[in-house]
């Protein structure tokens, strides 16, 4: 598969047959970078309710028409106070599509549908995931992004704020 194959489209909640079970595997995931007795470990899933709300957009990418990965856009008030900055709320590409192209051009594709400040936050203990969001997000921002270090309930998260540079992705 390449990027060619990379479809991503805004979602509404008729397509819980397919974000489902991206979600049941992204939680499986964070499950074993949790701490057991952390809310984010507990359960198995991510409620759907919880994703279907007016402050959420959905995202799907499809790779040959199979579901490869979604994002959840949100609001970060809660985290910068301004309402104006998008939140990376969650993002998830399956794992037999990483490392190939897919989560980046992904990113970027959402990046450039709300031309913002942004914010991601990432659980430091996922250093392939720091690894990962480090690079994207200072490859799109021209390396014009600031990274602060948040311990919540006793884990150490990095948050990273940018904004689009005149660089930025272009793809599907």
């Amino acid at each position: 598969m390449n990027l060619a194959d990379l479809h991503i489209l805004r979602v509404e909640r008729g397509h819980d047959a397919s974000l489902g079970p991206l979600l049941k595997q992204y939680c499986r995931e964070m499950r074993a970078w949790m701490a057991p007795t952390s809310d984010a470990a507990e359960g198995s899933t991510y409620p759907l309710e919880k994703v279907w709300n007016d402050d959420t957009h959905v995202y799907l990418a499809y790779v040959a028409d199979i579901p490869a990965g979604f994002a959840l856009v949100g609001s970060a008030q809660r985290y910068v106070g301004d309402r104006n900055v998008k939140d990376m709320v969650e993002f998830f590409v399956a794992t037999n599509l990483r490392r190939n192209g897919f989560g980046r051009a992904m990113a970027g594709y959402i990046w450039n549908r709300y031309p913002t400040k942004w914010l991601v936050r990432v659980y430091q203990d996922n250093t392939s995931a720091m690894r990962f969001w480090a690079g994207v997000i200072a490859n799109y921002s021209s390396g014009a992004y600031r990274e602060e270090v948040r311990s919540i309930s006793g884990n150490a998260w990095s948050y990273f704020t940018f904004a689009p540079s005149n660089n930025r992705w272009r793809g599907p």
